[in-house]
């Protein structure tokens, strides 16, 4: 199937380009330097030409694909050691005995490998150190400190590492304020994320 396509709008010395969401019709920006852009309010990607805006493809790959966690709260993240951790380890019994210490992300997860597709035949644990602000309305913000995990990403046993937490490094139709995401490695597995999972960029 032929991805969906919109026109680009309108131009600025050929540099700062605007075109409708593919797939929501949202005005996007494109970003400097960017090969790709995120759409806030639908989550899909897409890419820039030259005279169209084009939905990307489920098969892409080769780049880090976000999808968004249900902490709205979190911004200007800072992700530290991103860790694949084993379902019995300590970090994780204090995440869910005491959430105080971090936060545990309540996922459901696809039976898919979320690199490739093919049936899952393991899942995989992550976990990250993050610094971020919580008060957006606060004229000194206070910055904190948490553990954030999350439990069953889903890969085949020809693949690891298939997801991670991140900061989005961008929106294409307004500013990221460097919100929380889990990374893919293929389109695919964000999409296949994204259906078991309603939160949305722009909550």
């Amino acid at each position: 199937m032929t991805p969906k396509e919109t026109p680009i709008a309108s131009t600025f010395l050929g540099f700062v380009k605007k075109a409708p969401c593919p797939s929501c019709g949202t005005t996007l920006t494109k970003s400097p330097g960017a090969a790709l852009t995120l759409c806030s309010r639908c989550g899909d990607y897409a890419e820039f030409g030259k005279t169209t805006l084009r939905a990307l493809a489920p098969d892409a790959a080769g780049l880090e694909y976000h999808a968004p966690t249900p902490w709205t709260d979190i911004e200007n993240a800072i992700v530290g050691s991103v860790l694949r951790l084993d379902p019995a380890n300590a970090v994780l019994d204090a995440l869910r005995t005491r959430p105080s210490e971090g936060r545990l992300l309540k996922a459901a997860w696809p039976k898919e490998c979320c690199v490739c597709g093919a049936p899952a035949t393991r899942a995989e644990t992550i976990a990250a150190e993050v610094e971020f602000q919580t008060d957006a309305g606060a004229m000194n913000r206070a910055r904190s400190r948490a553990r954030v995990a999350a439990e069953g990403a889903p890969h085949c046993a020809a693949h690891e590492g298939g997801a991670r937490f991140a900061r989005v490094p961008g929106f294409g139709d307004r500013a990221s304020r460097g919100r929380l995401g889990l990374a893919f490695r293929s389109y695919g597995g964000q999409l296949r994320f994204r259906a078991l999972n309603a939160w949305r960029w722009d909550a």
